[in-house]
Parts: structure tokens; C-alpha cells; sequence
């Protein structure tokens, strides 16, 4: 018996020798012929293991998000509520539908329950997007569970209920999509929405796919301060001078303009500060083109499949010879 355990243990350690030789060999091969991705070792093998263990859908996401990620290329198309444009808005069939879609990051509003929980919806009360009435802060989780959010789309998709970020994280975290939360604490604010935010972040170890925005710019600050390693932007509506200065002396990694409102002089202030831009909400073919020729980080759209497929096409090549003209 202790023999028989011996050599199958000794067949399994010659296996995963093997293994790992091939690994490392694969390894070394593409870094020689690809020294530009400069992701080191481990981090590559996390990639093919996540790869190799998951259906078409996850494959295709995975090996799209290694090569964005490691080639630092490109405009990133961001899912405005998922994929709002043909779905319920922040539900869990609008995630879905972006990620089949093919974006690379997804964002979402949340707001804190009367309980403290935190739900993905946008507006400050339910009114608009489900068939209750009144303000998110007055219900409890298991109250909003009760609600329609199908919204506009009402008998067409079945009932929608309003997710948690928890019940989001479950979904998102085998995809390699980031996710932009954006803190509704500019009508309302609600204590303790960044820390409580942040903890379930890291429970899930999403660190390293979130970034945080908001109209409150303290909320961005504070989530600065609690969570360095998570980057933030600030939103806005009205053009600001010297954006990229501003951000840069707030520490803010980002700006968040409304798409009609930033002009080609800003983009390049901000390019050259290194401070990223993503505007929203970007429909237009015409206005997404544009901003992907001036290399802006992410296009917010409700249209995540018109932005994927425009980010691929030879339209995107040909752009500096077409007639593409600022949204402004």
C-alpha cells in the first residue's frame, strides 16, 4: 500500500514537472518573441490557467483583457449601466448582455439601502427605473428586492429585480473586466458608502479592476485616502480649464466629461499630465470615432456592441482622413 502511494505520488511529481517545463518553456518563448508584453511570469501563467479553464465566452474575454492589459493600447469601450441601450439599466441582463458584448469595463451607481446594503441603481429614489415610488434610502434590501427594474423595457424581458454590488462581484470577478463605480453621494450622502465599498472590493481582491468616480469629488478624495491603490475621477458636466492640472494637484487619476463638453485642447492637456480621460455618454458612431482618434482611456457608452465593433474596424484606421469632427 505505502508502496503503491509512493510511486503515484512520484508519477504525480514527474507530471507536474513536466507540466511546468512545458509552462516555463511557453513561457520563455513568447517572451522572446514578445518582449514588449511586459507581464512577469506568474501573472502569465494566472492568464493561461484562467483561459484554459473556462468556456468559449470566458476564453475569448480572458485572452481580449491579457493583451489590452498588457499592451497598455487603445481605447477601453465602458458599458454605461451595462448594456443599457437594449437592456434594463444596472441589472444583471445588462451586465450580462455588455460582457457578451465584448467591453472592457462595466459601470455601475450605487447607493446604500435603509438597511446598508449596497444596491447597483442610478437614480436617487425608484421611481424612474422600477415600479415602486420613493427614495432608495427608505427601503430595505428585501423591500427593493419586491420592485420591478425592468424600467422601459417592461414585459419585455421578464422582472428585473436591483442587484447588490456583492451579487455583481459574484458575476464579474471571472471576467477580466474592470468595473467603474460611480458613488451616488452628491444629492444624498450616505455614511459610510466608501468604506463599506471598498471592504467588499477587497474581500473579492478586486483592487486592481475598479476604478471609482463621482460628482462629489470629496467622495473620490476620501476613497483616495482609504484605498490608494484604487484609482478615481472626477465627473463632470461643465467644460473645466486646466483639467488635467486640476486632477493632477487633487490626485485624481481621471476625468469624467461629459462627451459634448470637452474639446480637443483639454484631451491634450490631459494626455500630456498623464491623466486619463473617459467621457460619457457616447451613442454617435461619428462622436465615438472621434474620441478613439484622440486616444481618450474609455468611451461610457449605452451601445457597448457599436463601440466594440467601431474599436476594431478599419474605420478607426482611415479616421485621420475621413471628415470626424469634435462633438463641441
Amino acid at each position: 500500500m505505502e508502496k503503491h502511494s509512493l510511486g503515484a505520488d512520484s508519477k504525480t511529481h514527474m507530471d507536474a514537472s513536466a507540466l511546468l517545463n512545458k509552462r516555463i518553456l511557453s513561457q520563455v518563448i513568447v517572451f522572446s518573441f514578445f518582449p514588449r508584453f511586459s507581464v512577469d511570469l506568474f501573472m502569465l501563467q494566472v492568464y493561461i490557467d484562467r483561459y484554459n479553464s473556462g468556456n468559449r465566452t470566458h476564453r475569448r474575454i480572458w485572452l481580449k483583457g491579457w493583451i489590452r492589459m498588457q499592451t497598455g493600447k487603445g481605447t477601453n469601450c465602458i458599458a454605461h449601466r451595462g448594456f443599457s441601450g437594449e437592456y434594463p439599466e444596472n441589472t444583471m441582463l445588462a451586465f450580462q448582455k455588455a460582457v457578451e458584448a465584448g467591453c472592457d469595463g462595466i459601470e455601475l451607481d450605487v447607493h446604500l439601502t435603509k438597511d446598508g446594503e449596497i444596491v447597483v441603481i442610478h437614480d436617487e429614489t425608484v421611481d424612474r427605473t422600477t415600479d415602486g415610488r420613493g427614495a432608495v434610502k427608505d427601503y430595505t434590501l428585501s423591500e427593493l428586492r419586491r420592485l420591478d427594474a425592468s424600467g422601459r423595457f417592461t414585459g419585455l424581458f421578464g422582472v428585473q429585480h436591483i442587484p447588490t454590488l456583492r451579487e455583481y462581484f459574484d458575476y464579474i470577478r471571472s471576467f477580466s473586466i474592470f468595473t467603474n463605480i460611480e458613488l451616488k453621494n452628491s444629492e444624498y450622502y450616505y455614511e459610510g458608502l466608501e468604506e463599506k465599498t471598498i471592504a467588499l472590493i477587497r474581500e473579492y481582491h478586486l483592487e486592481d479592476r475598479i476604478l471609482f468616480s463621482s460628482f462629489n469629488n470629496a467622495s473620490v478624495l476620501l476613497c483616495r485616502k482609504l484605498a490608494p491603490e484604487i484609482p478615481g475621477g472626477f465627473l463632470c458636466t461643465d467644460p473645466i480649464q486646466n483639467c488635467g492640472a486640476y486632477a493632477l494637484s487633487c490626485g485624481a487619476a481621471y476625468i469624467h466629461p461629459e462627451y459634448s463638453r470637452i474639446s480637443e485642447a483639454e484631451i491634450d492637456d490631459c494626455h500630456e499630465r498623464g491623466i486619463g480621460i473617459n467621457a460619457w455618454t457616447v451613442n454617435e458612431p461619428n462622436h465615438m470615432l472621434w474620441l478613439i482618434r484622440k486616444k481618450i482611456s474609455g468611451i461610457i457608452t449605452n451601445y457597448p456592441n457599436l463601440c466594440t465593433t467601431l474599436l476594431h474596424s478599419s474605420s478607426v484606421k482611415n479616421a485621420d482622413s475621413t471628415y470626424i469632427h469634435s462633438p463641441r
